[in-house]
């Protein structure tokens, strides 16, 4: 199915949860032995940081064709990527630069993006500073960004959507363009409908509205030579003093904070299986085995460190500790909530492919977990239920968790070097 045939908004949930993946799954530290051995991508990716990721699903590269025929993941600091795939292109980091890539799905995630020379089906991406030039996109463009530049010579064959605080677009669009942003300016052919909403909007002089101009704002700004074929209409504000504004108004703000939500704990998540494996193996382990023993330790916790902590604000002394506690306390939280997700992935891996032992590639043990995540996330939605269910698991997650820690500091080499 084409990416024209979604709505905006199913577009919108897509990308997020394309440049989750993108984020997540290719994470994976420079220096690192691969779980299996895969040839080489074709094209060049370089880092000049100190993590450089390049993990894929499968590589099936032939000479002739010189060509991924597979998904490739990249991440890294500052990223450079002229990788060529028929399948889908995931790549996140903090600098990144597309130079001479192609792709059927291009997803971007990172703070400096910067694409030209490629050829796409599609592009979705969210930064911070977006630069796009010379390439093309045959079907549709989604971007999320502070400030967007959309130069001539990027072609994009269907529809463009933008959101941002400044998005300057000079490129040509083959269908509709819609822009949401602080300022905006349009100095391009448009051949189907622009509904652009701003504080200030410009239309450039080389402006060519193919549709309709359907506009919130009240500084339109129509500069000598722009041309609007269709009809120009100033669209109302919304008014969030009616049921139906302010209900549509919250639920994209709860859609948001649950967006954010679940990429914190997944990127708390896939952070612990990669820097703490062992811990995160042997709490699942300790709450598979003894769960009503996790469950215990974790509700003996929540309860007791509220009651200390609060002795000690109340005491002059011992603020300071009672902060210390509180915070250790707040931040155990996520991490408890990690450790089910993981147990949980776990599980289902092991109902879903009757394997029992650890998984053996880095991608199935970054996906399990994320899949736990996940199923847990979506219960926690449920009405009334769901804060129960948070709760629930995050005890099971606590306790297994302050068991695994308080082995660790009672094993026999910490009490040596104590000794010592």
């Amino acid at each position: 199915m084409s990416m024209r045939q979604l709505s905006p908004g199913v577009r919108a949930a897509l990308a997020a949860i394309a440049l989750l993946g993108a984020a997540t799954i290719g994470a994976q530290t420079s220096g690192q032995p691969t779980d299996q051995q895969t040839d080489q991508p074709t094209g060049e990716i370089t880092d000049s940081g100190d993590a450089i990721e390049n993990t894929q699903i499968a590589t099936n590269t032939s000479p002739e064709t010189a060509e991924e025929t597979d998904m490739v993941f990249v991440s890294g600091e500052d990223l450079s990527v002229s990788t060529r795939t028929s399948d889908d292109l995931f790549a996140a980091g903090g600098t990144i630069e597309i130079v001479g890539a192609s792709a059927d799905h291009l997803f971007i995630a990172g703070g400096e993006i910067a694409v030209r020379d490629a050829t796409l089906q599609d592009l979705i991406l969210a930064g911070g500073e977006v630069r796009l030039s010379r390439a093309v996109v045959a079907d549709d463009l989604i971007a999320f960004g502070s400030d967007l530049f959309i130069e001539r010579g990027f072609d994009i064959g269907d529809t463009a959507v933008l959101a941002g605080g400044n998005v300057r677009m000079e490129a040509p669009v083959g269908g509709d363009l819609r822009i949401g942003a602080g300022e905006i300016y349009v100095n391009s052919p448009i051949a189907g409908t622009a509904r652009l909403s701003g504080d200030t909007i410009v239309l450039g002089p080389q402006a060519r509205i193919g549709g309709d101009l359907l506009y919130r704002t009240e500084n339109l700004v129509i500069e000598p030579g722009a041309v609007v074929t269709g009809r120009k209409e100033q669209l109302p504000a919304p008014d969030y003093s009616q049921p139906e504004d302010a209900g549509r108004e919250m639920g994209r703000l709860l859609l948001f904070a649950g967006l954010s939500i679940l990429l914190s704990y997944a990127v708390i998540t896939i952070g612990l299986v990669l820097a703490a494996p062992g811990l995160m193996r042997s709490a699942s382990r300790e709450m598979q085995n003894r769960p009503w023993r996790s469950f215990g330790i974790g509700a003996l916790f929540a309860f007791v460190v509220p009651i200390f902590a609060l002795v000690l604000f109340m005491s002059v002394f011992g603020i300071p500790l009672g902060i210390l506690i509180t915070v250790i306390a707040i931040a155990l939280t996520p991490i408890a909530f990690a450790v089910a997700g993981y147990c949980t992935g776990m599980i289902a891996r092991r109902l879903a492919t009757r394997q029992t032992e650890p998984p053996a590639t880095r991608s199935a043990r970054i996906l399990w977990p994320l899949l736990g995540i996940v199923a847990l996330f979506l219960l926690t939605l449920i009405p009334f239920l769901g804060i129960f269910i948070w709760f629930i698991a995050m005890l099971f997650g606590l306790g297994a968790l302050l068991q695994r820690a308080g082995g660790a500091l009672s094993a026999p080499e910490t009490r040596t070097m104590a000794s010592a």
